[in-house]
């Protein structure tokens, strides 16, 4: 481990500190001497799952750990894991490091910064690290480990959810050198994040070139999200762009309107008849892959049904959120027989232009009795 130590105070005799609160829980491997040099601790994190768009799951959901050796995958050695209870959402993850083969080839790796100060002392040290993925996923076929897609076939298993980018745990890929060379505040820092014992897993915070020592209480947490957002920040290796677009407005009017009525500076307006158009979907649905909401508007002798949708898609290393918005405007003594207005979807009262979507409208969206959500 090359030191970039700015000062060093005067080295005390090695220890074990305990009594911090820790993210990384004890386990004691038989066979195995705790906290002796020759083998660092594993070590057990608390775990939170959750499914608030409520993603349907045929099969059992597993976690793993994934330990990436390149990109593109298939660059990657998968170690351990188990069941998560989606019932209750809670579970533990177990980390564990790789083989020594499989360690020496691990990438990205990152420069984990150890920083304190007390007084007028500063001190920093620069180690080598790495933050293996936590994956949960939907075990499709069954064999209680992660098949990912190879160059020639598609993934058999669901990737609905990964570690944060930011906040995770990270492993010292030499520990025994930052013990024996760090000055003794930053190996009191390591023993306060790791709760006064000798393992490679830290908790750290930060992305690409700064990542520092994260809190001691860090436990993981996860959103089912079946967009494909998780399996891309995998695959490329957490660098993933995310852009937003919204397209320009479809307006239609019905055939017995004035096209003046469109106003707009932007988009597509025209006439056709409503009655002979099928009915829209207008339910309320949040996934995370895809939203609707709908919203019904009313002016003097008019009416209009505004529905915006959003689709998230992810190529490779970009996820897209394209949002579309239609909007059906007819007299309300000519109202096609589906009209949902009143019925299904609820009216807002709003002073913009009945061809928009007005902000102040969004909250509202849904059926005039209450909201549905689908996903």
């Amino acid at each position: 481990m090359s030191s970039r130590t700015v000062a060093r105070s005067e080295r005390t005799t090695s220890r074990r500190p305990g009594g911090w609160p820790s993210a990384c829980a004890a386990v004691v491997l038989a066979g195995c001497s705790p906290g002796s040099p020759q083998s660092p601790e594993p070590c057990i994190v608390g775990a939170a799952m959750a499914n608030p768009y409520r993603i349907e799951l045929s099969h059992p959901l597993r976690y793993t750990t994934v330990w990436t050796t390149g990109s593109p995958l298939p660059g990657y050695s998968v170690l351990g894991g188990g069941a998560v209870n989606a019932r209750t959402g809670e579970f533990q993850v177990e980390l564990g490091l790789p083989s020594r083969e499989v360690s020496q080839r691990l990438a990205p790796t990152n420069d984990l910064y150890l920083y304190t100060q007390a007084a007028d002392i500063r001190s920093y040290e620069v180690v080598d690290a790495y933050r293996p993925r936590v994956v949960l996923y939907e075990d499709v076929n069954d064999n209680e480990q992660l098949d990912l897609p190879r160059a020639t076939s598609a993934a058999p298993d669901r990737v609905l959810a990964i570690d944060d980018d930011y906040y995770t745990m990270g492993a010292v890929l030499d520990v025994e050198a930052l013990l024996r060379e760090a000055a003794p505040a930053l190996v009191d820092l390591y023993y306060e994040a790791t709760g006064g014992r000798f393992t490679a897993f830290i908790p750290t915070r930060g992305t690409g070139d700064y990542v520092y020592v994260g809190e001691a209480s860090f436990t993981y947490t996860f959103l089912l999200d079946d967009s494909g957002i998780a399996f891309a920040s995998l695959e490329c290796l957490r660098n993933v762009s995310t852009r937003s677009t919204a397209l320009p407005p479809n307006v239609v009017l019905d055939d017995a309107l004035d096209t003046a009525l469109c106003g707009l500076d932007y988009g597509a307006c025209r006439s056709d008849e409503l009655d002979r158009l099928p009915a829209p979907a207008v339910s309320m649905v949040s996934s995370s892959g895809y939203q609707r909401q709908a919203v019904c508007r009313r002016r003097e002798d008019l009416e209009a049904l505004a529905v915006n949708e959003r689709r998230l898609g992810c190529e490779r290393c970009e996820c897209v959120s394209e949002s579309t918005l239609d909007v059906f405007v007819a007299a309300r003594e000519e109202l096609p027989p589906w009209w949902p207005c009143g019925d299904q979807v609820v009216y807002c009262e709003s002073e913009s232009s009945l061809t928009g979507y007005p902000s102040e409208c969004l909250g509202l969206a849904g059926l005039a009795g209450g909201t549905q959500s689908e996903g």
